[in-house]
């Protein structure tokens, strides 16, 4: 019997693939059609444009203009600063912010709006020689845009590593989580935006800066820059970097002090958080609770920790105020999205787009010993359950596939596609 000739179907209209034209309101098109439910679907409307601004927002921490007017930040998370009312950025790192430019550890470090950070001679020279653009990515840029950093050096937590909690209180709607003392009272700022002391410097996404920390800051940057160009002479053919130096320090010599304002506009916005302050007091229950690691970063412990906690103490309020070089048994990052920060009611206050860690620790001497045991032997089954359904699930579903047979026909060319599709699913 003659062999039958099997059909084929072409594919090469697939080659000539192309998405349709974005429309001109696609972006307010899709702030108002966002999906969460489905966090792999490729539906169009999932999209949602990642500003800058945003990045710049969720990644660093500022201190603020004490003249400025705050109320939209005191209520909304994502809401983005003027760069004008911006006096310091403060930037956590598990290492030193390098300069894209020379490459080396920035000097007199600014951050620009678009938040890059370089030397202030380095980003002069750029100036310079390229225009009044940000040399990495072309955004517009001035002298006057510049900020000043300071770098707040954090560690990167690994599984075996010892870690630090502090017990914080965050009063409902407020953006201003504080530490509880031993005393089981958070420190009272009156529902005010707080000021960059050191006991709160960790804590705060903003606070209101003080006089006194930028004229440090402005002395660090005058005798870092008053060493390179003591340097620098002592080099030949350096006469281009040393002119950028010494505009740099000229610069900062006559930087203008915008701190005098009207101080009203504070009194004006922290006053209506006061009621939520009072508020707090009153019923103690809406307050949230949570432990973060006692350096500011976003590390939060999990949801195994939290439960065996709370069958020991019995209240969040009556957790222990510090616990000190507890060991990391899990350690897991994520991005966090809208629907992660409604499902935790205590991340409210936490920008959305920013990272943040979920740990596991070990509670041996913070909480009895039988509560470890049935808690181990809880976590183990419920693990053990969850990875053999997930496994047969699995399994049935890779013999499904396996147990299509190649067709020597197609009825169609969707049908081919179809199994192609599945069989590699089953392959991967």
């Amino acid at each position: 019997r003659p062999q039958r000739k099997k059909k084929h179907a072409s594919l090469n209209h697939l080659l000539n693939f192309s998405l349709p034209d974005r429309p001109d309101d696609f972006d307010s098109y899709n702030e108002d059609h966002i999906h969460h439910d489905d966090p792999f679907s490729t539906n169009l409307t999932t999209y949602k444009p990642y500003r800058k601004e945003h990045y710049v927002n969720a990644n660093f921490r500022f201190l603020l203009d004490p003249t400025g007017d705050y109320s939209l930040h005191l209520d909304d998370p994502d809401a983005c600063f003027d760069w004008n009312l911006i006096e310091q950025v403060l930037v956590y790192s598990t290492q030193v912010p390098t300069c894209p430019i020379c490459l080396d550890t920035p000097i007199a470090a600014r951050i620009a709006q678009c938040g890059h950070i370089f030397c202030f001679s380095c980003i002069l020279h750029s100036f310079h020689e390229n225009g009044r653009i940000c040399p990495i990515c072309l955004d517009p840029t001035t002298v006057r845009e510049l900020r000043p950093i300071q770098t707040l050096q954090c560690k990167k937590y690994k599984v075996g590593d010892g870690i630090d909690l502090c017990l914080m209180r965050r009063e409902p709607y407020s953006m201003h989580p504080l530490p509880v003392n031993d005393n089981k009272k958070t420190t009272n700022t009156n529902g005010m935006i707080p000021r960059d002391t050191s006991e709160l410097l960790p804590y705060a996404r903003f606070m209101l800066a003080s006089s006194n920390t930028l004229q440090i800051t402005r002395e660090r940057d005058t005798a870092d820059l008053m060493a390179s160009i003591e340097a620098c002479q002592q080099e030949e053919n350096s006469d281009a970097e040393l002119a950028h130096l010494l505009t740099g320090l000229e610069l900062l010599s006559n930087g203008n002090d915008h701190h005098k304002g009207k101080p009203q506009l504070q009194r004006q916005y922290s006053s209506r958080n006061h009621n939520n302050h009072n508020h707090c007091q009153g019923n103690e229950r809406q307050c949230y609770y949570f432990y973060q690691a006692r350096d500011g970063q976003w590390i939060f412990p999990g949801t195994h920790t939290i439960r065996i906690l709370l069958q020991a103490f019995g209240d969040y309020a009556d957790f222990p105020p510090e616990i000190m070089n507890a060991t990391l048994t899990h350690v897991e990052e994520q991005l966090l999205t809208e629907e992660r920060r409604k499902r935790y009611k205590f991340l409210g206050h936490v920008p959305l787009g920013c990272n943040i860690s979920w740990i596991e620790i070990d509670l041996k001497g913070i909480v009895p010993d039988e509560l470890l045991i049935i808690a181990s032997s809880s976590s183990s089954q419920e693990q053990l359950n969850s990875g053999t359904s997930y496994d047969n699930e699995k399994e049935e579903n890779r013999q499904d596939l396996l147990s299509l047979s190649m067709k020597e026909e197609w009825s169609d060319e969707e049908e081919m596609l179809e199994y192609v599709l599945k069989l590699s699913t089953v392959h991967q």
